[in-house]
């Protein structure tokens, strides 16, 4: 395969550190091409995901017309910083690839995660406590989804990631931006990613994607929408079945949504997650050579 096939720039992270408003306010420029797959997971074990573009021609095909126009094409594959292998593959696919990761102050960053799961049915804790403080015990679960995001005090050690991925990948081919500062004054930090891109200053708009205020997963959302073909089919079908009715289902999600939605630091101390955090963010900052306000106090 030809590395002029593949896409030219990689944003591998982290979940939940505003990745998916970083992609859209991208693919606004003209010179970016707006792939109908934000995250293929090409790069990923299969071990990890099965839901990935795992086949090189179909993957390479998502990315067909932007080759043909000229267009930047990005993978925003968010997982891959948590795998050095998978970085080691897109580089030997794409030697000269721009990488992109966005880290979040970790403590807001797991508990959003831990969210994000539980919206998604896939996090079976009730609190934030209460899967925090299985995952020191027991540490990663042993299958599901993304059970190393549910790895909440691992998928926050944020200095910890980003010296793996420092070790394998360029400096002159990473932009390293930091959540906090993207989305409080956007205008300098993303100025400097389209530099760093090679694109020219663009207009954009900036929009908070899934921020906690929708179902993560697909399929529980179109089934508690009133309006939706699969609610009206499916409260058709389930009449005689009470607890399967729609309006039951809706009345779970919606208590485990607002559970999940309670889950912050009043579940766990500011100061024992800051604690628990420090060192992470004092490595990112020595990595960085610069102070983060931003992730302290």
């Amino acid at each position: 395969m030809n590395s002029g096939d593949y896409p030219g720039c990689f944003i591998i992270g982290l979940p939940k550190s505003g990745t998916t408003a970083l992609y859209n306010i991208l693919t606004q420029s003209p010179e970016v091409f707006d792939c109908a797959v934000k995250e293929p997971n090409h790069f990923l074990p299969t071990s990890v995901t099965q839901a990935g573009v795992h086949d090189v021609d179909a993957y390479l095909t998502l990315y067909r017309d932007a080759v043909k126009e000229g267009l930047l094409s990005i993978d925003a594959s968010i997982s891959y910083a948590h795998f050095p292998d998978s970085i080691k593959k897109i580089l030997s696919a794409k030697p000269d690839a721009k990488f992109v990761i966005v880290l979040r102050r970790p403590e807001r960053m797991v508990v959003s995660q831990y969210q994000q799961m539980r919206y998604g049915l896939f996090e079976d804790k009730e609190s934030f406590h209460e899967a925090w403080r299985d995952r020191l015990e027991n540490g990663q679960p042993e299958s599901g989804y993304y059970q190393f995001v549910r790895d909440y005090p691992k998928s926050g050690a944020v200095g910890s990631i980003l010296e793996k991925v420092l070790k394998i990948v360029p400096a002159n081919q990473i932009k390293i931006l930091i959540y906090e500062e993207i989305f409080s004054d956007s205008s300098e930090s993303l100025a400097n990613l389209v530099d760093f891109l090679g694109l020219a200053p663009f207009e954009y708009e900036v929009k908070m994607i899934n921020a906690g205020k929708e179902p993560s997963s697909n399929i529980i959302h179109r089934l508690i929408i009133k309006d939706s073909l699969i609610f009206r089919a499916f409260r058709i079908l389930v009449k005689k079945i009470p607890f399967l009715n729609p309006d039951s289902v809706r009345g779970f999600y919606e208590k485990r949504m607002v559970r999940a939605s309670k889950s912050s630091f009043s579940d766990l101390s500011d100061l024992e997650l800051d604690r628990y955090f420090e060192l992470e963010k004092r490595k990112v900052e020595a990595l960085l050579g610069r102070s983060i306000p931003s992730w302290w106090g």
